[in-house]
Parts: structure tokens; sequence; C-alpha cells
């Protein structure tokens, strides 16, 4: 499945082709400072201002992961895409 990504780098960063703004490294220290220099009733405005994915699909990219590990290619594509379009709608 990394052969089929567009880079030679052996640490996968991104599970969208599109990247994100800011990385997940950058997204854990925006929310840091969030909440420990913001006052609580603007922490609803400044998540939803942030690029952070779904949870559901976060739950899609560690079973993928997780089945990465111990399953064939081919099925782990096939449990991607099905458990990807069940989100996606």
């Amino acid at each position: 499945m990394i052969s089929a990504l567009d880079t030679t780098d052996v640490i996968i960063t991104d599970i969208s082709e599109t990247p994100r703004p800011r990385t997940s490294l950058e997204l854990t220290d925006d929310l840091r400072d969030m909440f420990l220099d913001e006052d609580v009733e603007r922490w609803g405005e400044i998540e939803d201002a942030m690029s952070i994915p779904s949870v559901e699909m976060g739950w899609c990219g560690v079973i993928s992961t997780v089945a990465s590990l111990v399953l064939p290619d081919d099925l782990v594509i096939t449990i991607a895409e099905k458990a990807t379009a069940a989100i996606a709608g």
C-alpha cells in the first residue's frame, strides 16, 4: 500500500490526497495552547475553526493501519474502501 503513495518517505504523515493546513503535531500544539491561554467560552469557536479530521475518519485510519499489520494488502484495501464509503455516506 505504501508503494501507491507519492512519496519516498517511509513515514506516513497524511492519509488524505490533499494535505491539511496544519500537521497533527501543530494541531496538538494549537489545542494545548488553547487550553492554557484561552477562556473556556472560546474553545468551541477555536476548535470549529481548526481543520481537524472527523473522529469517524480517524477510526478508519486506525482500523486500516492495524489491519495492514496482520492482513494481506488486497483485503486491507477492501476493508478501508468499505469503511470509508460507509462513513463518507
